[in-house]
């Protein structure tokens, strides 16, 4: 396990350093369990979001119907991370991070980013702030990727699959692209057969993830502070 520097500054003894990385194996474990799909429109479908709003706002005294999409969303992050700064994110948990972010968020796009998200109405505020949470889940669950910082072994083995899937979903796409400017039915048949292998692997592990997880054991007896090299 990987202890970053920065997120030990506020925990100040053995016993708060082990609940702190037990709460985060259950948060890996929850979100991992959300966000683990190599599309971001799946994760809409696996929570029962709407993909898209209907909104209406004056524009030079007239009322114009405009559609706020999730996709979009997820998109204004790299937007409002580079506004905001990644320091935050950069922490790589998710314990005491995912709902001050998601407030901050969502306050961002209704208050600072283009004019349609001021059109957001408060019957429609619960909805941005659902896609908004599960923008940040997918983040941080990627920054747990990218940097191999998780604490729990079995959510890592998930959200590198799903990674490693997106990968090749994107890489087969190109390939069709690219032999489509050649031979158009070949390469949609080939497209076919990768990606029937490929949701095969994917519904593989969505299976699997389904069974129960191994329970957290907490310590009985007197906790150790892990060797000083686990700190790098």
């Amino acid at each position: 396990m990987v202890v970053q520097e920065h997120a030990l500054e506020t925990i100040p003894d053995a016993r708060a350093l082990h609940l702190f990385f037990e709460q985060e194996r259950r948060a890996e474990r929850e979100a991992v369990q959300i966000v683990a799909e190599p599309y971001f429109t799946e994760c809409l479908v696996k929570c029962k979001l709407k993909t898209e709003i209907k909104v209406s706002r004056i524009v030079s005294k007239e009322s114009r119907a405009e559609i706020i999409r999730a996709q979009d969303v997820f998109a204004a992050w790299h937007k409002y991370a580079s506004t905001r700064g990644m320091s935050r994110l950069a922490k790589g948990h998710l314990t005491g991070q995912v709902e001050p972010l998601t407030t901050d968020f969502a306050y961002w796009l209704t208050h600072e980013y283009t004019p349609r998200y001021r059109a957001v109405v408060e019957e429609n505020y619960a909805w941005l702030t659902d896609i908004c949470r599960l923008v940040v889940m997918r983040r941080i669950m990627e920054v747990k990727h990218y940097n191999q910082v998780f604490s729990d072994d079995v959510a890592r083995a998930q959200m590198d699959l799903v990674m490693i899937l997106r990968k090749m979903y994107q890489i087969v796409g190109k390939v069709s692209h690219h032999m489509a400017l050649e031979n158009r039915e070949l390469a949609e048949s080939i497209m076919a057969g990768q990606k029937e292998l490929l949701n095969a692997v994917l519904e593989n592990r969505r299976a699997s993830s389904q069974t129960p997880l191994p329970p957290i054991a907490f310590p009985t007896k007197g906790i150790e502070m892990p060797p000083e090299e686990s700190h790098d």
